[in-house]
């Protein structure tokens, strides 16, 4: 009778290990989404003292990084959208835009890079 109930507990936990490898296995994306993989980089100079920069420039086409280092101008449909996102967030930081590279204080180069990839998994798991 004791045996009856080791092997019967023994088949449960087997049951129960099979199941979580399962339903573990089959889960597609981990909870990830796009805006999960966008990145955003910022490069400047550690001395430098921006309370003393008042107007920047900024071109009105996003530039598009490419493999080797070659940029082309981007001419993506939300350009727009973005280089008057930029301007917002500069303007509500004090900051006045200016449309000659001379006369500014700062000059910002906005850029874009785009990948994909492909990736094969042979086999069910």
């Amino acid at each position: 009778m004791r045996k009856i109930k080791q092997i019967k507990l023994l088949l449960i936990i087997i049951l129960f290990v099979l199941v979580s490898l399962v339903l573990n296995s089959c889960y597609p994306d981990y909870g990830l989404t796009t805006s999960d993989y966008d990145i955003v980089a910022t490069f400047k100079d550690d001395a430098a003292n921006f309370q003393t920069y008042n107007t920047y420039f900024m071109a009105d086409t996003i530039e598009k990084v490419l493999d080797g280092g070659i940029i082309k101008p981007n001419g993506g449909q939300y350009d727009a959208q973005i280089l008057q996102e930029i301007a917002n967030q500069m303007l509500a930081y004090g900051y006045t835009r200016v449309n000659s590279l001379a006369a500014a204080d700062l000059e910002l180069h906005v850029g874009t890079s785009s990948s994909t990839s492909f990736t094969y998994y042979p086999g069910y798991w």
